[in-house]
C-alpha cells in the first residue's frame, strides 16, 4: 500500500472528523451534496460508465485517509470502494421515496471512515430517477464540485473531456513547495497585517456571555436569504459596473460597516476565502481552500474608496499565499489562543465560483435553486435542494451569490448568538450603507 501526504488543511479536518466528541452537525456541514431528478430515459449502465470515468479521471474521488505511524496520510484506491450504488424505490409511494432521499441527504460522511465520494441512483419508475451525489469537503471544494458536475454532464451527453486533471499527489507536493517558499516572509506579512488584534466586537456570543465560537461546536444556524430585492441587485450591479469596484467588495464593506455599527466599534477582523489563482488547478477536483483574514477599519472614506481598499488588501493577500499561518500551531494562532480569541466569528464568502459557472456551457444546471428544470440532451433534469440545520461554521456570515438580476446575499448566524431581529437589523444597515 502506497501512502501519500495530505495538506495541513486536510490533516486538521480528518483529525476533527476522527474525534469522537465531534457532533453530527459538523460532519453533515462538511458533506457536500447535489441531487437531480432525471426524467425517464436514463439507462443505469450509462450512469455506471459515467461514474467509472469520473473516478478514473479524478483520483481525489478515490481518496481515503488512514493513520500511519501516528499521522494521518492518504491512500488512492485503485477502484472506488463501492462504485455507483443503485436503489430500487419504484414500488414505494412518492412520500416514501422523498423520505428515502432526504434520509440519505441527512446522513453525514465522516472523512476518516469514507468513502468520501458517493453516488446513488434511486430508481423511481415513471416519475424519473433521483441522482444523489455526495462528497466530503476534505476531498473537494466548491470549485472542484463545479468541475465534477460539469464533467459528469459532459459524459452523460457524450461530449469529450478537455485538459489533463491535476492529481492529488501533484497538488499536495506543489502546495507544500509553495508554502515553504518564503515561509517566514509570509508569516511576518500576516503578523504585521493583523497584530495587534482589534478589540473583539461586543455582539453575538461575546455580548451574551458565551464562549468563543468553534466550528466543531456548531449546531443550528438562522438564515435570512436574498436580502436584496431584484431592484437593489440591479442597482448594485450598476454601481459595480460604473465604478470598477466588484459587487463582492461593496458587500464586504457594507457587511463590515453594519456589524461595527451594531457593536459601536471601529475595527473588526473579517474572514474571506481566495478563489483558485493557478491555471494548473483549473481541472483539479480536490480541495484548495485558502483563508484570508483582514482588519476592516471604519473611516470617513466614500463607499467606493473603501471597496478599493478591500480589493487592494485581497490582492496583497494573494501574494502571501499559500501559507499555513491560519492553521493550528502557527505563531499567529498561538497569539489568538493566548487571548482566548477565534478566527471563526465573521465571514464573507462567495457561495459558488460565479466566474467558473458563468463560463460553463452548462451554467444553468450548476446553480442551486428550487424547482430549476432544464433539458440536458435527451434528459429532463430538475435540481433538488435540501435544507440543513447548520449552514455556516462561523458565528456570522454573509454569502454572496449571483442571480438573474445581479449579486445578492444571504445572512447566516449561529442561532445561539444572534436572533432573527439581529439579522433584520444587520440587513437593513447593510442596505443603507450600499444605497443610502
Amino acid at each position: 500500500m502506497r501512502f501519500l501526504p495530505i495538506t495541513a488543511y486536510q490533516e486538521d479536518m480528518v483529525a476533527q472528523s476522527a474525534d469522537p466528541h465531534t457532533p453530527d452537525a459538523y460532519h453533515l456541514y462538511f458533506t457536500l451534496q447535489w441531487a437531480y431528478r432525471i426524467g425517464s430515459g436514463l439507462r443505469p449502465r450509462l450512469l455506471e460508465n459515467v461514474f467509472e470515468k469520473l473516478v478514473a479521471r479524478h483520483d481525489s474521488l478515490r481518496l481515503g485517509f488512514v493513520k500511519h505511524k501516528g499521522k494521518w496520510v492518504s491512500i488512492i484506491h485503485e477502484q472506488h470502494p463501492t462504485g455507483l450504488q443503485m436503489i430500487d424505490a419504484s414500488a414505494m409511494s412518492r412520500d416514501e421515496r422523498d423520505a428515502l432521499v432526504n434520509g440519505f441527504a441527512q446522513t453525514p460522511i465522516r472523512a476518516h471512515e469514507g468513502p468520501c465520494f458517493q453516488m446513488h441512483l434511486i430508481r423511481c419508475g415513471d416519475e424519473g430517477d433521483v441522482l444523489l451525489v455526495r462528497a466530503h469537503h476534505a476531498i473537494i471544494d466548491g470549485f472542484g464540485a463545479i468541475i465534477l458536475v460539469e464533467d459528469m454532464i459532459k459524459l452523460l451527453v457524450r461530449l469529450p473531456l478537455t485538459g489533463k486533471a491535476t492529481t492529488h499527489e501533484e497538488f499536495v507536493n506543489r502546495i507544500a513547495r509553495e508554502t515553504r517558499t518564503d515561509k517566514d516572509k509570509k508569516i511576518q506579512f500576516w503578523m504585521d497585517r493583523l497584530l495587534p488584534l482589534p478589540e473583539d466586537l461586543n455582539i453575538g456570543r461575546r455580548a451574551r456571555g458565551l464562549p468563543p465560537f468553534l466550528p466543531k461546536a456548531m449546531e443550528k444556524t438562522l438564515s435570512l436569504n436574498a436580502i436584496l430585492s431584484g431592484k437593489e441587485s440591479r442597482e448594485l450591479e450598476k454601481l459595480a459596473s460604473s465604478s470598477g469596484a466588484s459587487a463582492f467588495s461593496l458587500i464586504y464593506v457594507a457587511f463590515s460597516e453594519a456589524i461595527c455599527a451594531m457593536a459601536d466599534q471601529d475595527e473588526v477582523m473579517i474572514c474571506s476565502w481566495l478563489g483558485r489563482q493557478d491555471v494548473w488547478t483549473q481541472n483539479f477536483v480536490g480541495v484548495d481552500n485558502r483563508m484570508v483574514q483582514q482588519i476592516y477599519r471604519r473611516n470617513a472614506y466614500s463607499l467606493l474608496q473603501k471597496a478599493e481598499d478591500v480589493s487592494q488588501q485581497i490582492y496583497d493577500a494573494i501574494q502571501a499565499q499559500p501559507s499555513d499561518v491560519f492553521l493550528p500551531g502557527s505563531p499567529f494562532m498561538d497569539v489568538l489562543e493566548a487571548q482566548n480569541r477565534t478566527l471563526w466569528r465573521f465571514q464573507i464568502h462567495n457561495l459558488l465560483p460565479s466566474a467558473r459557472i458563468n463560463s460553463s456551457p452548462f451554467g444553468k444546471s450548476l446553480w442551486p435553486g428550487a424547482n430549476q428544470k432544464f433539458k440536458l440532451g435527451p434528459f429532463s433534469i430538475e435540481r433538488l435542494n435540501f435544507k440543513r440545520d447548520c449552514e455556516s461554521r462561523f458565528e456570522l456570515s454573509v454569502f454572496t451569490h449571483k442571480t438573474d438580476d445581479g449579486h445578492n446575499a444571504n445572512l447566516v448566524a449561529d442561532a445561539a448568538a444572534f436572533s432573527a431581529e439581529d439579522l433584520n437589523w444587520i440587513s437593513h444597515k447593510l442596505k443603507t450603507v450600499l444605497f443610502g
